[in-house]
């Protein structure tokens, strides 16, 4: 890491992330691409998450873009951003209805993804308005209170999808929609 160093100031930790998420991203992409055949859901949500996290790469690389740099204050960036997750609140709301009629669990997991979305955004666009240029923090957290549920939410449909009769003593229930 030092000898990288030498050469490119600052690249520690950020390099690293950036070699591990270039060396799984396309099998992530090919496994996104084959999925489309036999669900359309499946492919179309994984696909466009994927592409949503490799946006804010691109959005929050530091020096990289320059994003940031672009705008004439950085509260003018956060209300941009904060448009930007709203486009994503939209998307993942729309998703949401689609899984009405799933079960429970995998529409709690897109409405508590698409609460910390709509959040998240409120939160960066108050940075424009609330004098100090910066997100509000309260919703912000909240944003990531939410998101951390979806975390344990989408690990509980994994798991519950592995889990079936074939396979194991026990079914973890999902409680499906009439």
């Amino acid at each position: 890491m030092e000898v990288l160093s030498n050469y490119w100031p600052g690249c520690g930790t950020l390099l690293w992330e950036m070699v591990c998420h270039c060396v799984s991203l396309p099998s992530r992409v090919l496994y996104r691409l084959l999925t489309f055949h036999r669900a359309v859901f499946g492919g179309t949500a994984l696909s466009s998450y994927g592409g949503f996290w490799i946006s804010i790469g691109i959005i929050l690389t530091p020096g990289g873009f320059n994003i940031e740099k672009s705008y004439a204050t950085t509260g003018d960036f956060y209300a941009a951003f904060g448009l930007y997750i709203f486009g994503w609140f939209i998307f993942t709301f729309l998703l949401w209805l689609c899984t009405l009629k799933s079960t429970l669990f995998f529409s709690s997991l897109f409405a508590t993804v698409w609460i910390s979305f709509l959040l998240l955004g409120i939160g960066y666009l108050e940075a424009q308005t609330n004098g100090t240029g910066m997100p509000n923090a309260t919703l912000v957290k909240a944003s990531g209170g939410f998101s951390m549920v979806a975390g344990f939410l989408a690990w509980y449909n994994m798991f519950a999808g592995l889990l079936d009769e074939g396979n194991s003593f026990f079914v973890i229930p999902v409680i499906h929609f009439p």
